[in-house]
């Protein structure tokens, strides 16, 4: 192993010498800053807010990415506390040894998941001048400017910077809700294309961004880039295919990449040394006082929130991971807090809260007597917001229920509101649910209509998943009235956004209604195949409504083919996801089942 070792590190930093690589860095270079880990931040904040253990670990375990809880706090309270503390701490020796690198004019392309200011500190230090050495892309607009074949370097920071709150926010928003931007997309994709960097070196990185970067990584289908994945670990260094790691490794397409496991201080040592002239040194600095900083956070949230607040948000984080009864659970310790103190708003909103919960778990009856009590409560003090949202959470439930006339109710109450507030995020998203409605209920020519009108304040707002939904549905709706060329095109064109932007329910929604289409066209071959994309996209994105959808179009596909094994199969599969998630549709799949065992 020392020989390839060896081999490994004169070969990486000839490679640098040549300028053919570029660096790719995760939180875990800032750890000898004196910076927390995202999970060490995490797990205190957590147990500040008196979480169980239990509920804890469920959180920490969960795939849910630190952008996603923090975002998930800023919800409820404001966060610039916590932001500062990425702005505290000293550049160690992995930005002096980045810096260096870039200095001496081996490394060009720079990209970060950090958002501290250490590596542009270190620039700094070497005389770099912002702007004329080197450029900073970290938020939307900077990524649409980026240009690979530019002299100067380019210091990527793909989650934002804490010189910038307001767009670091954004980011996060983005990463919480799997909403990639087209130009974040791109950025991302590119550098990993080898016509841009033939070369990366990776360090630092736990690749647990499955929100935004991992899956642009595995979606990647030009050549690739050459990639050294440095793994950090105490033991004896041991070199291998980047393939071979089963979990949390969006490499595994990659050719000609190794991932080493060593000792990261050991390899920056080595890989200095052979790369520059400027002797070694290696810097650390103590942890910051980081913990104060959150105490001071959560006193100050608490004082203007209450200590329901605590409840809150780990309630909403809960409910993130899909674990809804313990989300109930804090949700109903906030309640009481609301109720003790006589909170009208913050009763209001835990109880919505609460209704989201079980409507998840299927206890909608209990869901929409808590909305509308939440609605009633909001209506008194006046919270025309919180009243607006609740209406159109109802509307939903009702819509999945198939209680067609409460949803339109329900939505249009909404929107005479939502109108009246001129809240154009709120218009657009309700049209396009009540839209839904009518094509669901079959009265095509509404749904063109009010679609339409939903569609043109998405697109003069830009919100790409709202424009994606509206074309689906207009599509459905135009394919009903028997005009198959332009539902297809308004279907295809919705596809691509939704891929555009990585919602891949959205993509297997639409693959499943074109499954549809064939079926009542009776081409079966077409439709299973359709519904298969669908199927793996849904089991991807763990929408298990639809996944159920899809077993049950496959399922008819081999019942009118007569092939009786496939076809019970199938539709059991959708019978027991239907079963769990109390869907009247399930009435429609047994009745099958039936017929197909009388085959």
């Amino acid at each position: 192993m020392q020989k390839e070792l060896e081999e490994l590190l004169i070969s990486t930093a000839n490679n640098l010498k040549r300028k053919q690589a570029a660096i790719f860095c995760g939180a875990g270079i800032s750890f000898h800053s004196g910076l927390p880990l995202a999970n060490e931040m995490i797990n205190y904040i957590l147990k500040s807010c008196d979480l169980e253990e239990n509920a804890r670990e469920k959180i920490m375990s969960s795939s849910l990415p630190f952008e996603a809880i923090i975002e998930a706090i800023s919800i409820e309270t404001g966060i610039d506390e916590m932001l500062d503390i990425f702005g505290k701490g000293e550049p160690n020796v992995n930005h002096k040894w980045i810096a260096l690198m870039a200095k001496q004019g081996f490394v060009n392309n720079i990209f970060t998941t950090n958002f501290d200011l250490h590596i542009e500190n270190e620039l700094t230090k070497h005389g770099l001048v912002n702007e004329v050495d080197y450029q900073v892309f970290s938020n939307e607009c900077d990524f649409n400017k980026l240009n690979w074949q530019n002299e100067k370097i380019s210091l990527i920071k793909i989650h934002g910077c804490i010189s910038n709150k307001k767009d670091l926010g954004i980011t996060m928003r983005s990463v919480a809700n799997k909403t990639n931007s087209l130009n974040k997309r791109k950025l991302i994709s590119d550098f990993f294309t080898k016509s841009i960097n033939s070369k990366v070196i990776i360090t630092g990185y736990s690749c647990s961004d499955h929100f935004d970067i991992s899956p642009e990584i595995e979606r990647l289908d030009k050549e690739k880039s050459e990639v050294l994945f440095i793994d950090h670990s105490f033991g004896a260094a041991f070199l291998e295919n980047i393939k071979l790691k089963v979990n949390n490794n969006p490499f595994k397409s990659f050719n000609q990449s190794v991932r080493l496991k060593i000792d990261t201080d050991i390899f920056i040592k080595e890989l200095w040394n052979l790369s520059s002239d400027v002797p070694y040194e290696f810097t650390k600095h103590p942890k910051t006082l980081w913990h104060i900083d959150i105490d001071n956070w959560l006193t100050r949230v608490y004082n203007e929130n209450t200590t329901g607040f605590k409840y809150s948000i780990t309630s909403r984080l809960l409910y993130a991971i899909g674990e809804f009864t313990l989300s109930l659970i804090q949700n109903e310790k906030a309640i009481n807090v609301a109720t003790s103190l006589r909170n009208s708003f913050a009763l209001s909103a835990e109880i919505g809260n609460k209704a989201m919960a079980l409507n998840q778990l299927a206890r909608h009856p209990e869901a929409i007597k808590c909305l509308e009590t939440s609605i009633r409560m909001c209506k008194e003090i006046g919270n025309i917001h919180g009243e607006i949202t609740q209406l159109h959470v109802l509307g939903n439930i009702h819509k999945n229920l198939y209680d067609f006339e409460p949803a339109i109710l329900n939505f249009q109450r909404a929107l005479f509101l939502a109108e009246k507030e001129q809240m154009e995020v709120s218009i657009s998203s309700i049209l396009g649910d009540l839209g839904a409605v009518y094509y669901l209920q079959k009265d095509h020519h509404q749904a063109i209509s009010i679609l339409n009108k939903g569609l043109s304040i998405s697109l003069k707002i830009g919100n790409k998943q709202f424009e994606a939904s509206q074309l689906m549905h207009l599509g459905l709706s135009y394919i009903d009235l028997g005009n198959k060329s332009i539902g297809v095109s308004y279907l295809n064109e919705s596809y691509e956004i939704n891929k555009l932007i990585g919602h891949k329910s959205g993509q297997s929604i639409i693959k499943v209604n074109l499954g549809r289409m064939h079926f009542y066209e009776k081409n079966f071959d077409h439709a299973i195949q359709e519904a298969t994309v669908a199927l793996n996209l849904a089991k991807e994105c763990e929408t298990p409504h639809i996944q159920a959808l899809c077993y049950c179009v496959i399922g008819e596909c081999y019942l009118r083919m007569r092939m009786k094994t496939l076809a019970i199969d199938n539709l059991a599969n959708s019978y027991e996801i239907y079963k769990v998630n109390h869907n009247p549709n399930i009435v429609h799949v047994l009745e099958k089942i039936i017929e197909a065992k009388n085959l």
